[in-house]
């Protein structure tokens, strides 16, 4: 790990509670502390992170290259709106993003649409 972390994201990771085969989407990654600690517990799992930013992807890319080139983790430079619908996850996490956030029904929809049931 790059830095020691912060014991909101402690208490973050514990709550997804992430699993070996987990499909996982997050949305606002920033530096990719969230995503390091995501695909460090991914076996047969995908973590697809995405950010709208190009310096924080970044970042979040040079951060997790080990889980790039394991083929767990892929990091996008977009916004949740041109995900695919048709993606499904079994996790969808968006921690520390809600200062940035508006109220946005639809972007709400989406994210209900690709959780998977019981995700």
């Amino acid at each position: 790990m790059h830095t020691e972390m912060h014991e909101r994201y402690k208490w973050a990771i514990a709550l997804l509670n992430i699993q070996a085969d987990d499909q996982v989407l997050e949305i606002g990654c920033g530096t990719g502390i969230m995503a390091e600690q995501i695909a460090m517990r991914l076996r047969s799992g995908r973590l697809h992170a995405i950010d709208k930013s190009p310096a924080q992807i970044q970042k979040a890319i040079t951060r997790n290259q080990k889980y790039i080139q394991s083929g767990k983790a892929v990091f996008n430079t977009m916004a949740l709106e041109a995900m695919d619908e048709a993606e499904r996850f079994d996790k969808i996490t968006a921690f520390n993003v809600n200062v940035f956030l508006k109220p946005n029904p639809p972007a709400l929809r989406l994210i209900r649409q690709m959780l998977k049931v019981n995700g």
